[in-house]
């Protein structure tokens, strides 16, 4: 009898440990998660829950993520036992663990993107991994052009009791994604632009689709210029316009720009934030175009234009992308027909448009402004080298050229009547160490008329000989006559 008990135990005991070590068992395997309609997306994954027996469900949160759920702002409370059995019962409310939690979507959806928000593209799977625990697995998408949803994988569940099931089975969830890039642009061709021209910057990009469950639904658009200002009317508001599927679109689009502020390095810098929450409602333009445009005008010699698209909490969720620009500069070279190089010439920068002349205001050899009146125009000196330089140009086009022309010539040279024209090459080039793009003008001049020199004494003794024969011609003349009386 004694045996038998003994035999007994033994088995029990067998049993109990074979019961517990079914996990175990299962922990040494491991589970693939794949997720569907993945594209060329990269994905970077977090536990969020594991395995914890000592608890009424038999998950408890990883340590960290917990805050996540507890937050106010998504379940709010610090019941997380109460918190894991409401995502059971959203998995199968006939599961024993399960409970019911009221607007439990609106609330996961918030808690999952807390964590989706933490996770970044630095360390990415493809679109099918493994893992060698059961639990909560919170995965974020990243892929060019496109914004993904917050999804979450549930490995090792059991869909009766919704406790841990022992088995590490493949998972697969559904990718749910909506295509979003922001391609900034502007309407000068080749990037080369005028101290005070007016520019117009167009912002493209993708309404994005807001699921349901989306705690914001916000679409900002927060653009930033440097080198510039914006175009803005006698209130101070600068006008976007904004068409979407070809369409315009009639939303306030008048903003009020930031005050225009100075850098260290003298570059002023202004921004505008443009609210077009009002586009996602009920997801009428999801995925459809949207173009907005705006115009700035430039102020120094290099233009940045940076622009995000976010919901307001994260500025780049829809996309970010920048626009620069750079100006160019002419180098005039003043020579002789020998080939020397001459200082001292002066000469007028003017733009001629068909009859129009305009003449450059120049300080700190970089354009100001254009005067239609030559007394404005800035006199530039050709200094060491024969050169002189001025900055804040671009490229001539059909519709108008820069001359140099020559005002004043160096001693001893004639002034030159036909201008120097600009030279950009087929290529503009920015090899220069100031990063702007490079021209050339060149003009020569020829010495004034001289009498040749002849050598010896010169016209000295010829001067003296003369004055003695004028003399002595005077004296007879006057001998003569007071003879002849």
């Amino acid at each position: 009898m004694k045996k038998m008990k003994k035999l007994l135990a033994i088995l029990m005991t067998m049993a109990m440990v074979m019961g517990l070590s079914i996990t175990g068992f299962a922990a040494g395997d491991t589970a693939t998660i794949t997720i569907n309609n993945a594209g060329n997306g990269k994905f970077a994954v977090v536990q969020v829950i594991e395995e914890d027996f000592t608890k009424d469900t038999g998950w408890d949160f990883v340590d960290g993520y917990a805050q996540y759920f507890t937050d106010e702002d998504a379940f709010n409370t610090e019941d997380t036992q109460a918190i894991i059995k409401g995502m059971i019962y959203a998995q199968n409310p006939d599961a024993s663990e399960a409970e019911e939690i009221e607007d439990f979507d609106t609330k996961y959806a918030a808690a999952l993107n807390e964590v989706y928000n933490t996770l970044n593209d630095t360390n990415t799977q493809e679109s099918s991994f493994t893992v060698d625990e059961a639990g909560v697995w919170v995965i974020r998408g990243f892929e060019k052009n496109y914004n993904y949803s917050p999804m979450a994988a549930y490995v090792g569940f059991s869909y009766e009791s919704g406790k841990p099931s022992g088995l590490l089975d493949a998972e697969e969830i559904n990718a749910k994604k909506a295509p979003t890039y922001v391609e900034k642009s502007n309407d000068d061709a080749d990037k080369i632009v005028e101290i005070n021209k007016p520019v117009t910057y167009t912002i493209k990009s993708t309404v994005p689709f807001v699921p349901e469950t989306e705690t914001n639904g916000k679409y900002v658009v927060k653009d930033t210029i440097t080198g510039a200002k914006y175009d803005v009317d006698e209130n101070g508001e600068l006008t976007v316009n904004v068409v979407i599927d070809g369409v315009d679109y009639n939303v306030p689009a008048k903003v009020t720009p930031s005050p225009i502020t100075e850098a260290d390095d003298g570059r002023t810098t202004q921004g505008f934030e443009l609210d077009l929450s009002t586009i996602l409602t009920n997801n009428v333009y999801a995925n459809k175009t949207i173009i907005l445009t705006y115009t700035a005008i430039v102020t120094d010699l290099k233009v940045g234009n940076d622009v995000k698209v976010g919901n307001g909490e994260n500025d780049s969720k829809f996309g970010t992308d920048s626009d620069p620009l750079t100006s160019g500069k002419v180098t005039l070279t003043k020579k002789n027909t020998e080939g020397d190089t001459l200082e001292g010439a002066v000469f007028n920068l003017v733009k001629k448009s068909g009859d129009d002349i305009l003449y450059a205001v120049v300080v700190d050899d970089t354009l100001v402004r254009w005067s239609d009146d030559v007394k404005d125009a800035t006199q530039l000196t050709t200094g060491v080298g024969g050169t002189l330089v001025v900055k804040g140009l671009e490229p001539e086009d059909d519709t108008f050229t820069y001359e140099f022309d020559e005002i004043q010539a160096p001693n001893g040279y004639s002034i030159n009547d036909t201008n120097a024209e600009v030279n950009w090459g087929e290529t503009p080039s920015d090899t220069d160490e100031d990063g702007l793009y490079d021209a050339t003008a060149e003009m020569t001049d020829t010495k004034l008329a001289s009498l040749p020199g002849t050598g010896g004494m010169g016209t000295t003794l010829f001067t003296i000989a003369g004055c003695v024969i004028m003399i002595s011609a005077a004296g007879l003349f006057f001998a003569t006559r007071k003879k002849a009386n």
